[in-house]
């Protein structure tokens, strides 16, 4: 399914745009004692951020790999923000049994599930045919 001309380059534009936030939101992570962490962590938002321009770039140029590629990204971040969402759900509970706030571990794990809800529908939508 081909995309309208001012939709592809509407959509090119989006990623070209916000796809530099991930990065944005890595460097501004908490470094730890794990140097290595942070570090791994910039790693994978660069490295992300950078195949989403790439990607956008690809859907403003036609490219018939751009769609698969957005797709991959997408299917990313419902990894990261969903794997994060199960383990501070899980956190939530045992933090409950020894007496801590159930509702603060379930409201953490609701905000990453809910970050990870629009590259789900996105995801979903980028299905690549064959």
């Amino acid at each position: 399914m081909k995309m309208a001309p001012w939709r592809a380059t509407a959509s090119g534009l989006a990623w070209i745009v916000f796809s530099p936030f991930a990065f944005l939101m890595a460097t501004m992570a908490t470094r730890t004692r794990s140097v290595i962490k942070y570090d791994v962590v910039l790693l994978v938002f660069g490295a992300w951020s950078m195949g989403a321009v790439v990607a956008g770039i690809g859907t403003i140029a036609a490219a018939h790999w751009a769609r698969t590629l957005k797709a991959i990204l997408a299917w990313a971040m419902v990894a990261v923000y969903g794997g994060f969402g199960v383990a501070t759900l899980a956190y939530a509970f045992v933090l409950a049994s020894r007496g801590g706030s159930l509702l603060l571990g379930l409201g953490l794990a609701a905000m990453s599930f809910g970050t990870a809800a629009p590259f789900f529908l996105l995801a979903i939508r980028q299905r690549v045919p064959g």
